[in-house]
């Protein structure tokens, strides 16, 4: 596996890429920064703006932009965090009130969370948010399917509460739950027919960070990594289906991972570099330099695995095709 010459995308404000949400069908991309004046035009431009994949051209952003200033509708002055599942768009931003959009009403934003909310997580119409409060909500029956209880204390990156993480296994019959100040990671069982949530974990993953940064599970649903919310410490932690203890332990990534679909390899990114990586035995097999500070980076892989999505807090988007 290889990374082409990427190509950059004009984006129209070169604020901060906070978020990426790329469409459960690889056509589009979402892109979520800071809203506002752009330095060098000078034109306002709003938070959200839409990709076409592969063809990399602009598209009609969400609208309305939940993150420009409206009246009583201002929520935030940029993106922080994003979903999306075949009909639902959720984003989030430094206010931490939670906005969701249904695809058969691209006008419309709700409101479906009542409580502060620094990251989200859709599958299918299951919403998982933390912040204030860990919890899965149906979005279509307006249900509570599971909740943990409050945020931990502590501050992570950009001074976002250290709450518990929940990652949705691809197969959307269990999740994991991380953070919860202690090592150790927790599996629960998931059915979307009944929007029930089990309360005995199905397994226990040990030897995890007490506090994370990000939790998630590669798109076979076979692995699940963790990143360490201490941010002395730049490194993930993989674990197998099946095994309880890690299967590689300390990769080193200024950033989340991006999980191949093939399977069989990863992409980090520390010191100015993406790195590859084979999943089997986390050997590192390749690498692109950036050019850029890499902490913080947001890496995406299309659902095809063709090509990779970056955007960095310097408002560079950049595709990177996979040879």
């Amino acid at each position: 596996m290889k990374l082409l010459s990427p190509t950059k995308l004009p984006l129209k404000s070169n604020k901060p890429i906070e978020s990426l949400a790329i469409a459960i069908d690889g056509s589009d991309v979402v892109v979520g920064q800071g809203h506002g004046l752009n330095s060098r035009s000078k034109v306002f431009q709003p938070a959200l703006s839409r990709w076409s994949l592969p063809l990399l051209s602009e598209l009609a952003a969400p609208s309305p932009c939940p993150f420009t200033p409206d009246g009583e509708r201002f929520v935030s002055d940029h993106c922080s965090t994003m979903a999306r599942s075949e009909h639902w768009l959720a984003a989030a931003g430094a206010r931490r009130r939670l906005m969701v959009q249904h695809a058969t009403n691209p006008g419309e934003w709700t409101e479906p969370v009542d409580s502060e909310v620094s990251w989200a997580r859709l599958a299918g119409p299951m919403l998982a948010v933390g912040g204030e409060r860990t919890r899965i909500h149906n979005l279509e029956s307006g249900m509570l399917a599971w909740c943990l209880g409050r945020a931990l204390p502590g501050t992570g990156t950009r001074n976002t509460p250290v709450c518990p993480k929940i990652a949705f296994r691809p197969d959307r019959k269990a999740f994991a739950v991380g953070g919860v100040d202690e090592s150790n990671l927790f599996l629960y069982s998931m059915n979307l027919q009944t929007s029930s949530c089990g309360t005995i974990p199905l397994r226990i993953f040990s030897g995890a960070p007490d506090r994370l940064d990000w939790l998630g599970f590669s798109p076979d649903g076979k692995h699940l990594a963790a990143k360490n919310a201490n941010l002395d410490y730049d490194h993930l932690l993989i674990w197998r289906e099946g095994q309880t203890d890690p299967h590689l332990r300390k990769v080193q990534s200024a950033s989340t991972l991006a999980f191949h679909p093939d399977a069989e390899h990863f992409v980090t990114a520390l010191a100015s570099e993406l790195r590859i990586h084979r999943l089997s035995d986390g050997e590192q097999i390749g690498s692109r330099k950036f050019g850029r500070d890499t902490r913080q980076i947001k890496l995406e892989f299309t659902p095809d695995g063709s090509m990779l999505i970056t955007g960095d807090r310097s408002g560079r988007l950049l595709a990177w095709p996979v040879a």
